[in-house]
């Protein structure tokens, strides 16, 4: 056995050295593109981003209107709130909180929402 090795032994390292070598380089090749940005994924998410932005403006201006009319809501029941004597039943007092807890969502920053509101908070 010292002598020569078989042929089909010959072949057969020969078709597994192909095969490794094809297949390691494609693994490879393909590691390699892992890297690389597609430009058509990255041109679709360009697009997403601006369509968000409009988006984004265009929901601007409506929340501002919303937080406004919250904030009128809320000087609205601290005038029903005073009117009745600094006394405000246990049904004010929850809408009051649900609609402040909505107008601070949207950014309203409580400075401008009317004192005895926030307070109402604090006595429970």
């Amino acid at each position: 056995m010292t002598g020569t090795i078989p042929v089909w032994a010959t072949i057969l390292v020969s078709v597994i050295t192909t095969c490794g070598g094809t297949v390691a380089g494609w693994v490879l090749r393909r590691i390699d593109q892992l890297g690389k940005p597609d430009p058509a994924l990255s041109q679709r998410l360009d697009q997403v981003d601006a369509s968000l932005t409009q988006l984004d403006q265009r929901l601007d201006p409506l929340q501002d209107g919303v937080k406004t009319m919250l904030l009128c809501k809320l000087e609205q029941m601290q005038r029903e709130m005073v009117d009745a004597g600094g006394i405000a039943d246990n049904d004010l007092k929850t809408r009051a909180e649900g609609v402040y807890a909505t107008y601070h969502a949207l950014g309203g920053n409580g400075r401008t929402a009317p004192k005895s509101i926030r307070t109402y908070r604090t006595r429970r």
